[in-house]
């Protein structure tokens, strides 16, 4: 199984004596980042290019298709829905990842490999990509009318931290992603070890027992449920508390479902009824919609009881797609072909390279004053080939900058290199303590040659 670049590239279950690759991983990992680059394509609409957006409305260019444009506003306002399961499904994934990882690295390995493969292109895009991004989003929001590079001393000087989940994204847009998954790895680390030990094979043991019953996995919504009824009224707001604890749930879920493969069959089992589950939580959000009432929930969440039960719903109609998603993915993904080769590799620089493509994409389409279904698909094609295209030309075509994506082959590389050294640096000390002082520079000479 390769991988968006942060996880384990060879994702491999055992199932008896034999090794069964999971390739619907790499699968369900792809249409994820896709459905990330629609939801942000999405918000130029939304979040982004607000003068713009208000200059085509009150001149009429986007309110004098009502009829067309009214359905692709509902389209477009249930877009943002997806986060519900999309980020969920990526931590999922990724704790998945971590469980293959683990399975043959130290704890001191597993952190190191963190370290190259996640902090190396965080601090890239931070200098690179989230300036550039910010800046046309300053242009397009007449915020700043300078050039690039006098844009730098602007945007560190509005960087000011704030001890908040959401301040990542704030500072590094889309890229907040490698900070959490980078937190998560670290505070589970010691829960993820305690799992391979006999007593948490115990703790696996009795959970898979439970959601091997008929409906059983659908029991594991409660925790998510509890979360958000918790903490959502107190902490609202994307990617605020009550969203980094349910992500970390599902990061727990994801390294513990694919640590038995007693799992997978209860997902195969279940799958159907969390599709029709699904689908009824989906028309009860529709019909919430429809009365009015989701606005307010969403917008100023309380801890009135139609509150507290819609964030219920909406953990319930979460868990549900996702078990549809991995029962999908096992079923019909799990196969190996040239696309998933290419798209393995390629699907984590395209997701740190999108979001500033689609920024510019929508800087240019914009203006152009087309209705919301030409924009959008013109913003979607443009942004999709540049990205395509940025991703091919830097990432798979030179392998300098591998190393600042988190490729593996290039963490292999250097933790190849750092080894070497290591071996030459004991060989140098042996002779230092063998060798007679006459012949040290003779013989640490031919070394080094």
């Amino acid at each position: 199984m390769k991988s968006i670049g942060v996880e384990e590239p060879a994702a491999e279950a055992l199932v008896g004596e034999k090794q069964q690759r999971i390739y619907y991983i790499d699968w369900l990992r792809m249409v994820a980042i896709v459905g990330v680059f629609l939801i942000h394509s999405g918000n130029m609409f939304d979040m982004l290019y607000k003068p713009i957006s208000s200059t085509r409305q009150a001149s009429g260019v986007v309110s004098s298709m009502s009829a067309i444009d009214g359905f692709v506003s509902g389209g477009m306002y249930f877009l943002n829905f997806l986060p519900q399961w999309g980020m969920s499904l990526f931590f999922l994934l990724s704790g998945a990842g971590t469980w293959f990882a683990l399975r043959h690295r130290t704890s001191c390995q597993f952190i190191n490999e963190r370290l190259l493969r996640l902090l190396i292109p965080l601090i890239v895009g931070i200098i690179i990509i989230a300036p550039f991004q910010a800046y046309f989003e300053a242009l397009s929001n007449s915020l700043y009318s300078g050039n690039l590079w006098q844009f730098y001393p602007y945007f560190l000087g509005h960087v000011h931290p704030v001890l908040s989940p959401q301040w990542p994204g704030a500072v590094t847009h889309h890229l907040w992603f490698l900070v959490d998954l980078f937190v998560f790895s670290l505070v589970t680390l010691p829960a993820c070890l305690y799992l391979k030990r006999t007593a948490g094979h115990q703790f696996i043991e009795l959970l898979v027992h439970m959601c091997e019953r008929p409906g059983g996995l659908l029991v594991l919504f409660l925790p998510i449920a509890l979360i958000q009824m918790a903490l959502h009224a107190s902490f609202p707001g994307y990617q605020n508390w009550s969203d980094v604890c349910c992500w970390l749930m599902f990061y727990l879920y994801g390294y513990i479902i694919f640590s038995n493969p007693r799992f997978g069959e209860a997902i195969k089992r279940q799958g159907k009824l969390a599709l029709w589950l699904g689908i009824s939580g989906f028309l009860a959000v529709v019909a919430l919609w429809g009365a009015g009432l989701l606005g307010p929930w969403t917008s100023t969440p309380d801890y009135s009881v139609g509150c507290l039960l819609f964030q219920a719903l909406a953990s319930w109609n979460t868990w549900c797609w996702l078990i549809v998603i991995l029962y999908v993915g096992n079923k019909y993904f799990n196969f190996e072909n040239g696309l998933l080769n290419y798209g393995g590799v390629a699907s984590f620089p395209f997701y740190l390279l999108h979001f500033p493509v689609v920024v510019v994409a929508a800087y240019f389409v914009m203006p152009w004053h087309l209705n919301i279904i030409a924009a959008f698909v013109c913003i979607i094609v443009l942004a999709f080939l540049g990205t395509l295209t940025l991703t091919d030309l830097l990432f798979m075509r030179l392998s300098g900058t591998r190393m600042v994506f988190g490729s593996k082959v290039c963490v292999q590389v250097v933790r190849q290199g750092i080894a070497s050294l290591l071996v030459l640096t004991e060989k140098r000390r042996k002779i230092h303590r063998e060798v007679p002082w006459r012949r040290r520079t003779r013989v640490l000479t031919g070394t080094l040659i």
